[in-house]
């Protein structure tokens, strides 16, 4: 399974990275289910930065059963990312359970953030999601060669506008490393699939279907209220296809 993944490293002060997880999407050819895969937010800070997520299903291609994806779903347990009160109202667009997906089926996947820190900016805030072994990342979802998304307009839907971000390697803040590279150890990990409890690094030799790194380039500000400052909360997202 793959797990997306959080860093915000910021070099004006001094702690060791502190991950946090949160739950979100993992795939099969019957259902897509939002316990069964992690979120990781890792900070490398004073304690005063944050950065949480929630993860959504934002689309199904062709969406066959004709679901909603413009709906608001809490995730049931209290007290978690999604019930943050500095979140724009209904901006968590998104299903987290879906069933019935078959071969064939493209998922795409929206990962939301808002830094939340206590009056600090999330600096140099580095994303890594590791497409699911039993699913092949679209190299063009958004245009031809374009395969990642990013937004921090704060539009009420998620949808678009969006930046479009090549999945060619340092060119603009999305990086795609195909399956059989190397990501960036420390950051991008993946479930054990002879334990599924257990975070593993990914490399070459467990990175079956690829991962998707999407680097800010400017820091975010914290949130001071719902829905505010704009540039405190964006998503990011991307398309694979069920094997």
């Amino acid at each position: 399974m793959g797990k997306t993944a959080i860093a915000i490293n910021d070099s004006d002060s001094a702690s060791t990275r502190c991950p946090n997880f949160l739950t979100t999407i993992d795939s099969d050819t019957s259902v897509i289910n939002s316990n069964q895969r992690i979120t990781s937010v890792g900070s490398n800070n004073n304690g005063k930065a944050n950065l949480i997520l929630v993860k959504r299903i934002t689309n199904i291609l062709p969406n066959s059963q004709n679901i909603n994806f413009n709906t608001v779903i809490d995730d049931g347990v209290p007290n978690n990312n999604d019930n943050n009160p500095n979140w724009k109202n209904n901006y968590l667009q998104g299903q987290i359970n879906v069933s019935n997906v078959k071969p064939g089926d493209e998922v795409e996947y929206t990962i939301y953030f808002l830094s939340n820190g206590l009056g600090k900016e999330a600096k140099n805030v580095e994303i890594c999601d590791v497409v699911p072994d039993n699913m092949t990342f679209d190299n063009h979802s958004y245009d031809r060669n374009f395969g990642m998304a990013l937004d921090l307009s704060g539009a009420t839907l998620p949808t678009t506008p969006y930046k479009k971000l090549s999945n060619a390697m340092g060119d603009d803040e999305g990086d795609f490393y195909p399956p059989g590279t190397n990501p960036p150890v420390t950051l991008c990990k993946k479930h054990d699939p002879n334990d599924p409890n257990t975070l593993i690094p990914v490399d070459s030799s467990n990175n079956l279907s690829g991962a998707v790194l999407i680097k800010l380039n400017a820091p975010l500000p914290p949130a001071t209220g719902s829905g505010t400052p704009l540039d405190s909360y964006g998503f990011i997202r991307f398309r694979a296809k069920v094997k």
